[in-house]
């Protein structure tokens, strides 16, 4: 299976692939509100607010310890060293190394502590923004002030780098500037500037000079910026109203407005629609991965990642109820409920199909089914639309343009229809199975000619005229002609109950939905169940064009491939669930629509979702995990220069902090071991991951290596890290040899004292 690319992830152009995650204080970030969001090169993700600065691995948030000096933070960096440069309103910069702080503040030259913007040159210099002017810092933490009178005391809001080595600035009253090393190149006052109330800036990054600018209203500009800016532009951006921030990203402009946000690209400005982030979204990041992230100073974090599955009742604002079956017939949808038929036209809207009834009269479908309780809809090679309803209208069919209904069957509860080789329906109902040609009952099976189960669950079409039946307790029922054949426990199936029969895509088998278990049949009737199988409650599965299955239960969707589960072998298995962006599970019994193009509709418990069982693959194309630090007796120890560990000898408790950085919705499974300790490797998912202890080690040489499984792409990534623990005196070869020595001393001794006194 091949990986997307990340980089193809637009939320613009892919707008029903994609969740939006908002993270607040009722869901694991400290505060409602960040000012600024980073993804450091190890992986982890940083968000400073006003309440601190809390790091975050894709699991779990944490907060910085307030004891160590850092609050009020509105701005972060991440330098060529890889040290996190903190900026912070009142206390200057921190700047974080090795899970150690060190501050910038007046004692080292700061006239200002209120530090609101930071960037860095190619070099490595570092530009601070201040409340009064730019002040850079060197290599050796020097710090100097840029000392430019234009620039002096002015309100420091914004400092970007640019390809063409300058640092463009912006002041809180909306003077534009730009920096080289420690002088100003150009300065464009607010009086001055042509654009008036700018708010936000961003270095051109196709045309070196040259500048986006952001203001109060709906225009954004685009100028070449010297002693004034030329060659000015306007772009109307509206609705967006206010471009508070921007950024580009994959060649595209990104604007924060005050509630809303919008990309600009060649064809115009496109908005992101339904977002949970609606107040103030601010700075923008996006991740290893490939998804964005907003920071709010009014609602916390945001994330938006890729999602395989579309929400149809949310997306078309239809309230949640229990959806039994979904079709595609006459270029609507028709979705069956427990009270009655929903007909949707292709834009979500309300559908009316008005048929006429055998009284001549016409009258729309919907009102002729009323609240009756539809169990599957289906439609056939003639172009007919069949209804099965449970009570009530029993057997329906809509057939250009009217309306017919079969009474003269078992019962009027009926599951599901299938077509046959001669153009026959076989109907599946409570009480048996009856065969429909030309319109009429030809034919039923019930207890009076020796189908001895009442309650029947489905029914499919099999090879050489046969007709396979699931029951609900009998097993399976194969017809042939007047021969009635049951297949139950006796002949392999793990189940009496029978709830899916669905033929394979390429082999001469059928695979079986039970009340326990898959299994498959081969032609001669031998029923084979897959016991290796994660999952036992499943409720219908289809297969793709990879031979990948996709199988829905009560746990979400489980993908696997074909060939493992005929060799009862299931190795890897993807796991989609609600909290993997599964908007609701399947409905048990349910019928759902797949189209020749593997897009599926899943009639699910709270509506109906969408996916292409084409694109089994999420968009990721790495892992990334680390070993930032361990800890020794609950002394942290980071690596050396090489990335090794150094264990004291007289350690009695090495605990080791593995992270493995994951912000998609796919959740890879996680193999550790201490080699030169440990037998074997421990497996566990990924939010199952804690820190690891090891207890009583001896002195030595160790290799701590964790494998990252991602099964969305049946691949691993194996991060290794060498700890040397010290060896004590008692583990060294120099103490075995003076015991040795004093050992043959004390020998030799005793020896001659012995001799002595017997010679005496």
């Amino acid at each position: 299976v091949k990986a997307k690319q990340s980089a193809d992830f637009n939320p613009f152009t892919q707008a029903d692939s994609y969740s939006a995650v908002l993270y607040n204080n009722t869901n694991g970030l400290p505060a409602s509100q960040a000012n600024t969001i980073l993804q450091t090169s190890d992986g982890f993700i940083w968000i400073g607010s006003y309440a601190g600065l809390v790091r975050y691995d894709g699991n779990t948030f944490e907060k910085t310890d307030s004891d160590v000096g850092i609050s009020g933070v509105q701005c972060l960096l991440e330098d060529k060293l890889n040290r996190l440069w903190i900026g912070t309103n009142d206390n200057g910069v921190a700047i974080m190394e090795k899970g150690e702080f060190s501050f910038l503040n007046e004692s080292n030259g700061l006239t200002s502590t209120n530090v609101s913007a930071m960037t860095a040159d190619s070099d490595g210099l570092i530009y601070l923004g201040t409340k009064q002017g730019v002040f850079t810092v060197q290599t050796d933490r020097k710090v100097r002030k840029i000392s430019d009178k234009r620039i002096t005391g002015i309100s420091v809001d914004e400092l970007r780098a640019g390809k063409d080595g300058l640092i463009y600035g912006l002041s809180e009253s909306g003077d534009i500037f730009t920096l080289k090393k420690n002088s100003v190149e150009h300065f464009i006052s607010s009086e001055s500037s042509p654009v008036k109330g700018t708010v936000s800036i961003i270095p051109d990054p196709e045309h070196e000079g040259e500048i986006y600018a952001g203001t109060y209203s709906n225009t954004l500009y685009h100028g070449k910026i010297g002693d004034k800016l030329d060659d000015l532009t306007e772009t109307d951006i509206s609705p967006l109203q206010s471009a508070r921030y921007l950024d580009c990203i994959d060649g595209k402009i990104w604007i924060c407005s005050v509630d809303s946000t919008g990309v600009l690209d060649e064809t115009g400005v496109h908005i992101l629609e339904n977002l949970p982030m609606y107040d103030s979204p601010g700075q923008i990041t996006r991740d290893y991965e490939g998804n964005y992230w907003f920071a709010s100073s009014r609602q916390g974090v945001m994330k938006l990642v890729p999602n395989l599955f579309t929400d149809l009742f949310s997306r078309y604002g239809i309230d949640d109820f229990v959806v039994n079956t979904t079709c595609l017939y006459d270029g609507k949808m028709f979705i069956g409920t427990n009270s009655g038929i929903i007909i949707l036209n292709s834009d979500g809207s309300e559908a009316k199909y008005p048929v006429k009834q055998d009284t001549g009269k016409t009258k729309d479908l919907k009102d002729i089914l009323g609240s009756t309780r539809i169990r599957s809809i289906t439609k056939d090679s003639h172009g007919r639309l069949w209804i099965c309803n449970w009570g009530g209208m029993g057997l329906v069919c809509c057939d250009g343009g009217k309306l017919y209904r079969y009474d003269k069957l078992p019962s009027d509860s009926i599951r599901n229809i299938c077509e046959t080789d001669d153009g026959s329906i076989a109907v599946c109902s409570k009480g048996g199975l009856s065969i429909i040609k030309d319109g009429k009952v030809q034919k039923t099976f019930n207890k009076e000619n020796g189908l001895d189960f009442p309650e029947n669950l489905t029914v499919c079409k099999g090879e050489n005229g046969d007709l396979l039946l699931g029951t609900d307790g009998g097993g399976l029922c194969v017809i042939n002609g007047s021969n009635i054949r049951n297949i139950g426990k006796a002949d392999g199936l793990s189940s009496g109950v029978v709830m899916k029969i669905i033929p394979d895509r390429t082999r001469s088998i059928y695979w079986l939905v039970t009340g326990n278990s898959i299994a498959y049949m081969t032609e001669d009737g031998k029923v084979t169940t897959v016991t290796s199988f994660p999952y036992y409650n499943n409720f219908d599965l289809f297969q793709n064009s990879k031979d990948e299955m996709w199988i829905l239960n009560s746990d979400g969707i489980h993908i696997v491939s074909t060939e493992e589960m005929l060799a009862n072998n299931v190795q890897h298995s993807i796991h989609y669930g609600i909290a993997n962006g599964l908007p609701c599970t399947a409905t048990a019994n349910s019928y759902s629509e797949l189209t020749d193009e593997g897009m599926l509709y899943i009639a699910g418990n709270t509506g109906v979702t969408k996916v292409n069982i084409e694109n089994s693959v999420h968009f990721r194309n790495i892992i990334k995990g680390a070993v930032p630090y361990i800890t020794a007796d609950g002394k942290k120890i980071f690596p050396d220069a090489n990335g090794n560990f150094s264990v004291p000898c007289n350690v009695k408790t090495l605990t080791i902090f593995g992270y493995v950085f994951n912000y998609s919705l796919v959740s890879p499974q996680v193999s550790y071991c201490l080699e030169g300790f440990s037998d074997g490797y421990t497996t566990v998912n990924r939010e199952a991951l804690s820190p690891i202890d090891y207890t009583n080690l001896p002195g030595g040489d160790y290799r701590f290596v964790m494998k990252m499984i991602d099964p969305s792409l049946k691949a691993d990534k194996t991060l290794t890290i060498n700890i040397y623990k010290e060896k004590a005196y008692y583990e060294k070869p120099s103490f075995y040899i003076i015991i040795g020595l004093l050992v043959l001393m004390t020998v030799f001794i005793s020896v001659k004292l012995i001799i002595n006194f017997k010679m005496k």
